[in-house]
């Protein structure tokens, strides 16, 4: 049965050697600077709320607060249960969201890891592979043309290395390190 790779990405495109990507990732991979301005424009309720990068690649609100994770501050910030702060929040300076430099963030990860393991050996490009793949189904999700394929199927983008530690330990997939 195949199954459908529509909506928004899963958690699993935004891993870094096995963990999600942080700010602090954008900071220290200069994507986005310590000091930098965000906002979080809430139109229907004429709301706009900012808060500042710090150098440790947490989110400073204008009351004090700090956090780690996007989702978090903007949450905090609109005094909501929860919000998507990958998507709500914008640099201001570029008007770009973190959620479009975190996938630029993976983009250069991917390509730098492929660029050397071409260099280490005669190594082909598998590590670009599965986040070539997911990246062009998220494309073609948000078009309305999402991508259909079997879980097996899925699984063989992936060296098998990575799906037999997996299957091994009982968990969920390991996603290949990066570098």
């Amino acid at each position: 049965m195949a199954e459908a790779l529509g909506g928004p990405a899963t958690r699993a495109a935004y891993l870094l050697d096995g963990r999600r990507v942080r700010v602090s990732d954008l900071v220290t991979g200069g994507m986005l600077a310590a000091g930098a301005t965000l906002k979080f424009k809430r139109p229907r309720i004429g709301d706009t709320h900012c808060a500042v990068i710090t150098a440790a690649g947490g989110i400073k609100l204008e009351d004090g607060q700090e956090f780690r994770s996007p989702s978090r501050a903007a949450a905090v910030a609109a005094d909501i249960p929860a919000m998507d702060g990958w998507h709500a929040w914008v640099v201001d300076s570029s008007r770009r969201s973190l959620d479009s430099l975190r996938q630029e963030f993976l983009d250069q990860v991917a390509a730098r890891s492929a660029e050397e393991a071409d260099e280490a050996e005669d190594a082909s490009p598998a590590p670009l592979r599965p986040h070539e793949f997911l990246k062009d189904a998220r494309r073609r999700a948000d078009a309305s043309d999402p991508v259909e394929i079997s879980v097996r199927d899925l699984l063989a983008l992936w060296p098998p290395r990575v799906v037999a530690i997996a299957s091994a330990s009982g968990s969920k997939p390991i996603w290949p390190t990066m570098g």
